[in-house]
């Protein structure tokens, strides 16, 4: 049940199994071993959490203590955006926004995040954000192979010859 919970925290509120029964729903489940899909807003690891929750082997799931910890664990990063950033089908954000990590590596030029302040929910470049924490080795990303240019940070790439 608080697998279900979540989603729907994730999903703001939607309705779990929209439009089907209980038999219905009880059929989807446990007989075609169908789950509900992950929520723009959650990030992977709460997803991950969430299967787990909802493993057809009761004994499985993790108790309550676990899913407290792991959510606990799992808080998403928030970035503090530098530079202003307005595109069609983007995460449109303000210098000073926070942006709540939902989807992003070092290695990757664009992140999914959510606005704080909007509650928008997009794609946006890692380069005009700045972590709100000192940075830490997650933070670099990695060299492109036999080269030195690094990925993740557009505005800062150096090529050495």
């Amino acid at each position: 049940m608080y697998g279900v919970t979540l989603w729907e925290m994730f999903s703001f509120g939607e309705d779990p199994w929209a439009g089907l029964n209980g038999q219905q729903i009880l059929r989807k489940i446990d007989q075609e071993g169908e789950r509900l899909t992950c929520p723009a807003a959650c990030p992977a690891d709460i997803y991950t959490l969430l299967l787990e929750c909802w493993a057809q082997d009761p004994s499985s799931r993790p108790t309550f203590g676990q899913v407290y910890q792991r959510v606990s664990a799992i808080m998403p990063d928030t970035l503090k955006v530098v530079q202003v950033w307005e595109e069609e089908g983007g995460l449109g954000v303000q210098v000073n926004d926070v942006v709540a990590v939902i989807d992003g590596r070092a290695e990757d030029y664009w992140w999914k995040g959510q606005n704080q302040r909007t509650f928008c929910i997009g794609k946006f470049p890692r380069c005009i954000t700045n972590p709100r924490r000192p940075l830490a080795n997650q933070d670099i990303s990695k060299p492109l192979d036999h080269s030195f240019i690094h990925t993740g940070r557009e505005r800062e790439r150096v090529v050495i010859q």
